[in-house]
């Protein structure tokens, strides 16, 4: 999914709505969310190798700099199967 549709599927609500996470869709879990994190902010590995010119090293995993993760925070309930049945995308 890419950030301008999240922003366009939040939109349809109620923007002092609470957000949450569902995982699992077999067995469905409710997590809170700590936060957004891109791949370009995370700590730079000691063990990544960089390129022959110094840069960060190229990606050829499909990975992105400015991939966004949406970090999951603590469980808060079960969840229901339905969500995914009733789930929108882009």
């Amino acid at each position: 999914m890419k950030v301008k549709t999240l922003i366009r599927l939040l939109q349809e609500h109620d923007e002092d709505a609470n957000v949450f996470l569902v995982c699992q869709p077999s067995y469905p879990f409710e997590y809170s969310i700590d936060g957004l994190a891109s791949r370009s902010d995370f700590p730079k590995d000691e063990d990544d190798e960089e390129d022959e010119d110094g840069d960060e090293p190229k990606a050829d995993d499909g990975t992105k700099p400015n991939d966004v993760f949406i970090c999951e925070g603590t469980q808060v309930r079960y969840g229901v199967k339905a969500a995914w049945v009733a789930a929108r995308g882009g």
